[in-house]
């Protein structure tokens, strides 16, 4: 899963099908006054987590931002990630709502943990 994801990330962003997405994001970036060269980063990493996190830390503006959007990308997990995890949670009866739910909450909290602790010692 890994593997074809990160190919599927690269094919997406060449043929501009993350587009709508990076715009979106940039967009909130922008209303929170964040870089908007974080949105390729953060799409790629929603779809696999690695090639994301490079993409993000190719950005060398602030430690803080690319600390706590890799931290947030690291927690959520990638597609590739759910897909894995979800051929083993059908298998045991887990709802594939509450998988998700869940992880949307673990990523938030990951976020406001990360940017105390980077304000605290960064």
């Amino acid at each position: 899963f890994i593997s074809i994801f990160y190919m599927l990330s690269d094919l997406f962003n060449d043929f501009y099908i993350t587009y709508p997405f990076e715009k979106t994001f940039e967009a909130l970036f922008r209303l929170i006054n964040i870089d908007q060269n974080y949105s390729e980063g953060v799409t790629r990493g929603l779809i696999e987590v690695t090639n994301g996190c490079i993409n993000i830390c190719q950005n060398k503006s602030n430690i803080i931002i690319n600390t706590v959007l890799c931290g947030f990308l690291i927690s959520w997990g990638g597609l590739s990630i759910h897909m894995q995890n979800l051929t083993f949670l059908t298998n045991a009866k887990v709802k594939i709502s509450f998988y998700f739910l869940s992880k949307t909450v673990q990523s938030i909290v990951m976020i406001i943990i990360t940017a105390v602790l980077c304000m605290m010692f960064l």
